[in-house]
C-alpha cells in the first residue's frame, strides 16, 4: 500500500479538525506524529465544549494513545492526555492495572507516578512489566507504595519463570534481598528453559535446590550437555521431561533422556502428536512409549496434522466420529475429506461442532455428503451468533430448539435473538429471560410491549 509523500501528508492533516484526527493517529508511525501534533494544537485552541464533544466520541482512541506513549515513555504526550483528555474520557473499559503496567513498562518512573496521581489502578502486572524492563527502582517504588504483590505464581508464566529465562541477575537479587524465596523454584525453572547455566549455579550457592522441574525445562532446549550437567549436580527427573521435550521437538534430548533412563508416559506421545513432530512420535512409538489409543487420533485431528492422523491410522490407533467433531470445530477441511475417504464413521455431532465453531462451509459440505444433523446445530449456531448458519438450517430443514433462543440471550446475541424472533423460532420468553444476560434481558422488556412478543 502507498501513502502521499510526508509534505502532502502534513498538509492534509493541519486542516483535519480534532475531532477526525483521531483515526488517522493508527495508519502508520509517521502519520501519528504529525497528526498527534496537530491534534494537540487543534484542542488547544477549542474551549472545553468542544474538548467534551470530541472526547465523548473517542474513549477508545484516547485510551490506546494513552497506552501508546506510557510504553514508549513520552511523557509530554501522557501528561497532556492526562490533564486534558482525561478528566472527560470515559476509561470505565480498560483493563484493571493496564495503563500502570504500560507506564512500568516505558521504564519512566516519574510517568508511573503520574499515571497513579490520575487515579489508574495498579496490578501484579506492573511487577511483570518492572522486572522485564530490569528497572530495580521500579521495583523499589511499587514496594515501597504497596503495590499488589500477592499471588507471583498466578501471573500467566509467572515472574520468577520469567526473571530467570532473561538471567537479569539485578533483578534476580533484588528479588533475593527481598525475601521473595517463593519466586526462587520458577527463576530456576526458567534459567534452565534458556540454558543459563551461571543463573542456575548462583541460585545454587544461595542454597536452593533443584527439582524435577528444572529438568523439564531444561528438556525445552536443544542441548543434551545441559541436562548432563544438571544430573551431574544432583538434578532429579521424571516423564514430564520427556514431554517437554517432544513438544518443543527436540529429538536429540527425547533421544539423551530416554537411552540415560528418564522415564516417559503417554504425554510424551501426545505432545509430539499435538505438536506436529512425527519424528518423534515414531521414535517414541518404535520404543515402547505409550500412548491412549482412543485419543490420539484426536489430537492429531484437533490440531489438524493429517499426516500424524494417516501414520496412526495404520500404526494401532483407532478412528472415530470425534475426528470428524474436533476437526470440525476446528476447521480442519482437509482431514475431515481424508477422514470421509477412509470411512471414518460419523455422527450428528460432526455438524453440530461445524456450527459452533462457525464453519458453514464445512457444514454445507457434510450436509451434502449425507452427515446426519440435529437441533444443536441451531443452538450451537445461536450461542457463536451466526446468522449465516441459523440461515442455512432453516432452508434445509434442520429441527429447531428453544435453546437456541436461551443461550442467544446468555452469550448477548442481540441480532441472532432478533433474526431468531422475525424467523419464527421456539421462543419460550420465560425460559429466555431465566438465562439472558443483564444486556439481553433490557432487549427483551423493550420488546415486550410488542404484540408479536411470541411467535
Amino acid at each position: 500500500m502507498s501513502f502521499p509523500p510526508p509534505d502532502i501528508v502534513e498538509e492534509i492533516l493541519k486542516h483535519l479538525p480534532p475531532f477526525h484526527l483521531f483515526p488517522v493517529l493508527f495508519v502508520n508511525r509517521k502519520w501519528y506524529q504529525e497528526a498527534k501534533k496537530n491534534l494537540i494544537h487543534g484542542l488547544s485552541t477549542k474551549g472545553s465544549t468542544e474538548v467534551d464533544r470530541v472526547v465523548s466520541r473517542h474513549n477508545f482512541a484516547i485510551t490506546t494513545l494513552l497506552v501508546w506513549n506510557c510504553k514508549r515513555a513520552n511523557r509530554d504526550t501522557v501528561d497532556w492526555i492526562i490533564q486534558t483528555l482525561r478528566p472527560n474520557a470515559n476509561m470505565d473499559f480498560i483493563q484493571e492495572g493496564f495503563v500502570c503496567k504500560a507506564a512500568a513498562f516505558g521504564g519512566d518512573l516519574d510517568m508511573l507516578r503520574s499515571v497513579r496521581a490520575a487515579g489508574f489502578s495498579w496490578t501484579i502486572t506492573s511487577w511483570t512489566a518492572a522486572s522485564t524492563k530490569g528497572d530495580t527502582s521500579m521495583l523499589d517504588y511499587l514496594k515501597a507504595n504497596d503495590c499488589p504483590d500477592t499471588y507471583f505464581e498466578m501471573e500467566e508464566n509467572s515472574i520468577g519463570r520469567r526473571a530467570g529465562y532473561r538471567g537479569d541477575l539485578d533483578i534476580l537479587n533484588w528479588f533475593y534481598t527481598n525475601r521473595y524465596h517463593y519466586l526462587i523454584p520458577d527463576v530456576i525453572r526458567g534459567a534452565a528453559e534458556a540454558g543459563n547455566r551461571e543463573i542456575i549455579k548462583w541460585l545454587m550457592d544461595k542454597g536452593f535446590q533443584l527439582d524435577s522441574q528444572v529438568m523439564t525445562g531444561a528438556a525445552q532446549t536443544s542441548d543434551p550437555s545441559l541436562l548432563l550437567w544438571l544430573r551431574s549436580l544432583g538434578c532429579p527427573w521424571d516423564e514430564t521431561a520427556c514431554a517437554a521435550a517432544a513438544k518443543h521437538g527436540q529429538i536429540e534430548v527425547l533421544q539423551w533422556l530416554h537411552e540415560n533412563g528418564c522415564p516417559w508416559s503417554a504425554e510424551t506421545s501426545h505432545n509430539a502428536i499435538k505438536a506436529g513432530h512425527l519424528r518423534i512420535l515414531e521414535y517414541a512409538r518404535e520404543r515402547g512409549c505409550p500412548w491412549e489409543e482412543n485419543k490420539v487420533a484426536t489430537i492429531a485431528a484437533q490440531n489438524g496434522h493429517l499426516d500424524i492422523l494417516q501414520w496412526i491410522s495404520i500404526n494401532g490407533g483407532e478412528l472415530h466420529e470425534q475426528i470428524y467433531n474436533r476437526a470440525a470445530y476446528y476447521g480442519h477441511f482437509h482431514v475431515i475429506k481424508w477422514a470421509r475417504e477412509n470411512d471414518c464413521p460419523w455422527q450428528e455431532s460432526a455438524c453440530s461442532n461445524a456450527a459452533a465453531g462457525g464453519h458453514l462451509d464445512i457444514l454445507q459440505w457434510l450436509r451434502d455428503k449425507g452427515c446426519p444433523w440435529d437441533s444443536l446445530v441451531t443452538v450451537n449456531a445461536a450461542c457463536a451468533g451466526r446468522i449465516d448458519i441459523l440461515r442455512y438450517a432453516k432452508e434445509n430443514r434442520c429441527r429447531w430448539d428453544g435453546l437456541a433462543a436461551c443461550l442467544a440471550a446468555q452469550a448477548d446475541q442481540i441480532d441472532t435473538l432478533e433474526w431468531l424472533r422475525e424467523n419464527d423460532a421456539p421462543w419460550d420468553v420465560v425460559r429466555i429471560k431465566s438465562m439472558a444476560s443483564p444486556k439481553s434481558l433490557k432487549w427483551l422488556e423493550s420488546i415486550e410491549a410488542e404484540p408479536d412478543e411470541v411467535n
